[in-house]
């Protein structure tokens, strides 16, 4: 699967989502998701 993110217009908070989804993404990968950040 594949979710696409989009981040732009969010500031501040749509930077601490990116960061927040960073640190999942290996977790999110293993069960066989695949994150990309536009």
């Amino acid at each position: 699967m594949e979710l696409k993110l989009s981040l732009i217009g969010f500031g501040s908070v749509g930077q601490g989502v990116a960061e927040v989804l960073m640190r999942k993404e290996r977790a999110l990968r293993e069960m066989g998701y695949e994150f990309r950040v536009v």
